[in-house]
């Protein structure tokens, strides 16, 4: 960490901590807009532990540092390194611009099944309709139902324009 070079003891380690934890804060931030937004956005993501370290940018406070013990699993910054992989593991499942998400991609496969079990009860019923007509031709129940329905289902129509069934001759 070249701001960190020259010092030494609890100093040099106050300034790597300081700024791995504001990398860990903006991570954060990002993170929490990525969600309510639905979509990643495009801001700055280290996407691995390398990048994290090598990140610079003095302004805000993100210090690059040069040793890699910073950021091992079992050394003094532990619970930053959890916190990272954390936010990468949970990143992970927010789509980005123009990628479809786990739950988009779900819809989509129950979309597909439902589809195709409309098309098979609705060659189920062509079926059936066949065989009655082959039955009874002048069945009244399928003069009085057309098929395909002519409305379609989930529309709120007046019961008053539904076709009736003759119950005597």
């Amino acid at each position: 960490m070249t701001v960190a070079k020259n010092l030494y003891g609890s100093e040099k380690t106050d300034v790597v901590r300081t700024s791995f934890q504001n990398k860990i804060s903006y991570m954060q931030q990002v993170y929490r807009s990525w969600k309510k937004a639905g979509r990643r956005g495009q801001e700055f993501w280290p996407a691995t532990l390398v990048a994290l370290k090598s990140w610079h940018d003095p302004d805000g406070g993100y210090h690059e540092w040069s040793s890699n013990n910073i950021t091992t699993k079992n050394g003094n910054y532990s619970d930053l390194v959890d916190a990272f992989w954390e936010l990468i593991d949970n990143a992970a499942l927010i789509p980005a611009d123009g990628e479809d998400g786990p739950e988009l991609r779900r819809l989509k496969r129950e979309n597909k099944r439902l589809a195709l079990q409309v098309s098979t009860l609705t060659w189920q019923i062509m079926d059936y309709r066949d065989e009655i007509v082959r039955i009874d031709p002048n069945n009244t129940f399928l003069k009085a139902t057309p098929f395909p329905p002519t409305t379609p289902m989930g529309v709120d129509t007046d019961p008053g324009d539904w076709p009736r069934m003759r119950t005597s001759k």
